[in-house]
């Protein structure tokens, strides 16, 4: 997995580049947060490893800052010198990882390491299995579409029918030919795929 160590503190960088390359992660390693949020979009995903307290991040609107423009695409596990539990509740509410006060505990940090590529690997799984879905949905005919939006509630092939101005038997036929497209077993089924689509909304 790539880390990104962002730590201005040159001693606990270095400690930390040699404690996760020699658990087989691939670290690069920035002095400055906006140096890094600068470029947090255009490398690849990872897990950050920030000191909660760099001097260039040191407002709370700063600290935001990383945590916006990163969390999307990284987990980010925070590093800090002795604070309050409120800190870490608040960094914790706002995506973080997992909060670690210095000196960290060696066993603790790879856990949470762990633990984020995990989370990242299921982040490309889900964005692999969406990708795959819009495919699917694509086959679908404007027609298709309005019956499944049609029937979004769990509504009858009749009630259906009602909302768009068909017969039953005929909103029947296409539910028949969106099972056949997106493969699923039920028409409930085909429900929920739509759904995490967000393809239900007209």
């Amino acid at each position: 997995m790539r880390i990104y160590i962002v730590e201005a503190d040159e001693s606990v960088r270095a400690t930390l580049k040699q404690l996760l390359e020699d658990t087989d992660h691939e670290v690069e390693w920035y002095k400055s947060g906006r140096n890094f949020v600068r470029k947090s979009r255009k490398v690849p995903p990872g897990c950050i490893v920030a000191d909660k307290n760099l001097p260039d991040l040191q407002a709370s609107h700063a600290q935001c800052e990383l945590l916006q423009e990163c969390k999307d695409r990284h987990e980010v596990i925070l590093l800090s010198r002795p604070c309050d539990v409120c800190d870490a509740v608040a960094a914790m509410r706002a995506g973080v990882l997992d909060f670690f006060e210095l000196p960290y505990r060696r066993a603790e940090l790879l856990d949470a390491i762990t633990r984020a590529q995990l989370r990242l690997e299921e982040r490309v799984a889900e964005k692999r299995e969406d990708a795959k879905n819009l495919q699917l949905f694509g086959k679908l005919t404007k027609r298709e579409l309005s019956v499944l939006r049609a029937s979004k509630d769990g509504e009858s092939s009749k009630i259906a029918a009602y909302k768009l101005g068909l017969s039953p038997r005929t909103v029947e036929m296409y539910r028949s030919r969106i099972l056949q497209k997106l493969k699923v077993p039920s028409f409930s089924a085909a429900l929920v795929k739509a759904q995490a689509a967000r393809l239900l909304h007209s």
